[in-house]
């Protein structure tokens, strides 16, 4: 592997991610396409970027799927004008009781639709159902 590639932050485990290139927003990084160069997402200590499995471009802001940080829950992150800091994060759900594990989504307009119960901790190392996993409808 070159030098180069080795002082690069690797950011590990993607799932949805937003914006066009040239720029792309990965777990609370920027990273420009053509370059490769990822450069943190500036925001305040009351805000959290953590556990974010998919982030998506609204017309307000960032709208964020958090399932790893303790709380499952629906945010949003106001940016600046130049969305390069993350200003503000508005909870939009929280605490649903479908929630087991929200996950993908996809924005429709001024709408965001997600997987709110992925159950994806039903699956072994190998992807499989495990063996006592019990497989419920999707809600979307």
């Amino acid at each position: 592997m070159p030098p180069a590639d080795r002082e690069r932050p690797r950011i590990n485990h993607l799932a949805g991610f937003c914006c066009p290139p040239p720029e792309l927003v990965l777990h609370g990084r920027r990273v420009e396409a053509a370059s490769g160069d990822v450069r943190p997402l500036s925001h305040s200590g009351n805000v959290s970027l953590y556990g974010v499995d998919g982030l998506y471009v609204h017309a307000s802001g960032l709208i964020g799927v958090q399932n790893g940080a303790g709380t499952e829950r629906i945010v949003r992150y106001r940016l600046d004008g130049e969305g390069t800091e993350v200003r503000s994060l508005d909870v939009l759900e929280s605490r649903n009781p479908v929630f087991a594990i929200p996950t993908t989504g996809v924005v429709v307009g001024a709408s965001f639709y997600y997987i709110a119960n992925s159950r994806i901790d039903q699956l072994g190392a190998d992807g499989r159902l495990k063996s006592r996993a019990r497989l419920e409808p999707v809600v979307v």
